[in-house]
C-alpha cells in the first residue's frame, strides 16, 4: 500500500520530469538537455537523483538517465500501546494485534517497509514516563519511555525518521521536559525525535499560553545553541591548523 501511495504521489508531483525520464529512457531527447531540465527542478518538484547513486552534475551528464526524489515524505502513524509493556507477553500490544513480546521485536518488519518506500514514523505517548503510571496503573506495567526507546532504537537501525507526538495535553514541565530528552537528549545510538506534533490546539492551550511559548522557545533553543558550539568548535580548531602550519 505504501509503495502505491508513493507512486500516485510522485505523479501528481512532476508529471512532466515524469515523462521527460520515460523519454530518455526511450531514446528519445538529447543527455545534456535532459540533465539541464533536471536540474532546475531541484526544489520545485523533487531532489534529482542518478539512478546510479553518484552526484549529479549537470555539465557531464550527458545519457546518463535520472529519477526524482520527491520532496514529500509519506508518513505511518503507529500509537503508542503502552499497557503491559513490561509484561513477558506484552498482552495490550497483542490484543492491538503488534505482535511484540520480550523474545520477538513486532515492530522491525514495520521499519522494514518504511525504509523501503522512504516513509517516516509518527509515534505518540512522548510526553509520558513510566513514573507517571506507577500509582494509578501499576497492575498494568506500563512503560511508555521503553517502547518510545524501541521505536528510536529502530530508527537509528533503518535510519527512518520518527515524529513525536504527545498523546496527552499537558502544559506541566515535567512532561515537556521528558519531550525535550527526546527531542536532543538521548544517546546518539538511540536516536532522537526528528520532528513534534503538539496536540492540540484549542481552549486549554490559549489558557496554559506562556507556558506553551516558554516550551517552544526551550525546543528552537537548543539546537540552535548547539549550532553555535559546533561553529565555535570549528573555528577553534581551523585557527589551531593555521597556528601550526605558520610554525
Amino acid at each position: 500500500m505504501l509503495g502505491a501511495a508513493s507512486e500516485v504521489f510522485a505523479r501528481r508531483a512532476g508529471p512532466m520530469e515524469v515523462r521527460e525520464v520515460r523519454e530518455l529512457r526511450e531514446g528519445g531527447g538529447g543527455g545534456g538537455g535532459m540533465a539541464a531540465r533536471a536540474a532546475g527542478a531541484d526544489g520545485a518538484i523533487g531532489a534529482v537523483k542518478p539512478v546510479d547513486g553518484s552526484d549529479a552534475d549537470a555539465d557531464n551528464d550527458a545519457g546518463r538517465l535520472f529519477t526524482f526524489r520527491p520532496v514529500f515524505r509519506l508518513g505511518v502513524k503507529l500509537p503508542g500501546v503502552h499497557w503491559w509493556f513490561k509484561g513477558a507477553s506484552h498482552a495490550a500490544e497483542l490484543t492491538a494485534g503488534h505482535y511484540n513480546t520480550r523474545t520477538r521485536d513486532g515492530y522491525r518488519r514495520i521499519f522494514q517497509l518504511l525504509q523501503k518506500h522512504e516513509a517516516r514514523l509518527h509515534f505518540t505517548c512522548v510526553e509520558m514516563r513510566d513514573t507517571d503510571h506507577a500509582v494509578d496503573a501499576a497492575d498494568a506495567r506500563c512503560s511508555p519511555e521503553g517502547l518510545l526507546e524501541q521505536m528510536l532504537e529502530l530508527s537509528a537501525e533503518y535510519g527512518v525518521a520518527v515524529g513525536g507526538e504527545n498523546a496527552l495535553q499537558r502544559y506541566d514541565g515535567w512532561a515537556f521536559d521528558a519531550i525535550i530528552h527526546s527531542s536532543f537528549h538521548r544517546a546518539a545510538q538511540k536516536g532522537n525525535l526528528s520532528q513534534l506534533t503538539f496536540l492540540r490546539m484549542g481552549d486549554l492551550m490559549f489558557d496554559q499560553w506562556d507556558a506553551f511559548t516558554h516550551f517552544v522557545r526551550r525546543m528552537r533553543s537548543i539546537p540552535l545553541e548547539r549550532a553555535r558550539k559546533e561553529a565555535e568548535r570549528l573555528e577553534k580548531g581551523s585557527a589551531s591548523r593555521s597556528g601550526s602550519r605558520d610554525d
